[in-house]
């Protein structure tokens, strides 16, 4: 398996099963800390290797708190896996003044912002195969592409605006059916990429 960072973590969740029946994890939806039956079977499969921007986030603990790469502690957290589920967490080692603790988080895909997100290579959000992705790039703009079965194939690309990633945040892809209308019916006028 390759191994998970911030610029793959989004796309092994969108390709995720859980193996149901397994584990009982949700006890984790939050940070916790270290379980002394809980760690042993897990194994470090990534890193998280970004800049801190936020030291002290204004929210950290809770099951719904969104889960920001470029705050504490998330952008150098471990990533592990359970052999069990699969399921992947984060994990870090907090030296506070109650001595070294190990607290994990059960890692949702529903509550990671994108826009924390800082890829050193293209980032996949979103993919639905030969019809449409969404990938965050390097210089920190979403790239929205589209399949057209012109000759051998093409992807025609559109790098996407504010007011688009908001509304693809808030809605999802049905925010952007307006566009790959148009990015289908005009592919002229946008970047186009041949698949040979």
């Amino acid at each position: 398996m390759e191994t998970i960072s911030q610029n793959n973590l989004v796309e092994f969740l969108n390709n995720f099963t859980k193996i149901k029946n397994t584990c009982d994890h949700t006890k984790f939806k939050g940070w916790n800390n270290w379980n002394p039956s809980f760690e042993p079977s897990l194994v470090k499969v990534g890193q998280i290797n970004q800049e801190v921007t936020i030291q002290n986030p204004d929210e950290y603990w809770g099951d719904n708190v969104l889960i920001k790469l470029n705050e504490y502690p998330y952008a150098q957290c471990e990533i592990h896996q359970c052999p069990a589920c699969q399921e992947l967490f984060f994990f870090y080692n907090e030296y506070g003044g109650h001595g070294r603790q190990k607290r994990y988080r059960l890692i949702q895909k529903a509550l990671i912002d994108i826009e924390s997100i800082v890829p050193t290579q293209n980032c996949q959000i979103i993919l639905n195969s030969y019809h449409y992705a969404i990938y965050k790039k390097p210089d920190l703009t979403f790239e929205l592409s589209i399949c057209k079965p012109i000759a051998t194939g093409v992807d025609v690309c559109h790098i996407m605006t504010n007011k688009e990633v908001q509304s693809f945040k808030k809605e999802g892809i049905a925010a952007l059916e307006d566009r790959i209308k148009d990015m289908d019916k005009n592919y002229s006028n946008y970047r186009v990429k041949s698949w040979r």
